[in-house]
C-alpha cells in the first residue's frame, strides 16, 4: 500500500490543539498507523478480536528469554509455548516451558513479581526482596 503521509514532514508533534480532530492530529494518526506496517483489513480484525476479548499480548515472544526468580537465585529460561486457560479468580494463564522448569506466568501478576523480561528488572526485584528480609 502506497504511504499518504511523509514522514520527513512529521517532525514536529501537535500538543496544544483544543480538539483531538484537527488536520495535523488527523495526518499524525494516519502516518502512525502506516509505520504499523497492518493493512486496514488486519486492523480491523485485531480492533474485533480485542473488543471480543480474543486478543493477548504476550509479554514474551516464543523463542525469546525471561528471567525467573525462585528462592534466591535467578535463573534464565527461554519460552518455549503458551498455554490459555481459564481459572475460577477469572484469570488466563500462560504456562511457560523453559529449558529445565516450567514457570506459570500470569498476565498482570507473575510479570514483574516472580518472572522479569530483562535479567536487570530480576536482579533489582531480587535485591530489594533481600532488603526487605
Amino acid at each position: 500500500m502506497e504511504r499518504i503521509t511523509n514522514p520527513e514532514r512529521m517532525k514536529i508533534a501537535c500538543n496544544s490543539c483544543p480538539t483531538e480532530h484537527c488536520e495535523y492530529c488527523f495526518i499524525f494518526r494516519l502516518k502512525c498507523f502506516e509505520d504499523s506496517g497492518l493493512s486496514p483489513k488486519r486492523c480491523t480484525e485485531l480492533a474485533k478480536a480485542e473488543k471480543e476479548g480474543r486478543l493477548e499480548i504476550l509479554p514474551v515472544a516464543v523463542g525469546g528469554i525471561a528471567w525467573c526468580i525462585e528462592g534466591s537465585r535467578i535463573f534464565e529460561t527461554k519460552v518455549r509455548n503458551y498455554t490459555i486457560t481459564q481459572t475460577h479468580e477469572g484469570y488466563s494463564h500462560f504456562a511457560v516451558t523453559g529449558d529445565w522448569y516450567t514457570p506459570t506466568i500470569k498476565l498482570n501478576r507473575s510479570v514483574g513479581e516472580t518472572v522479569f523480561l530483562t535479567r536487570e528488572e530480576a536482579e533489582a526485584a531480587l535485591k530489594e526482596r533481600q532488603g526487605a528480609e
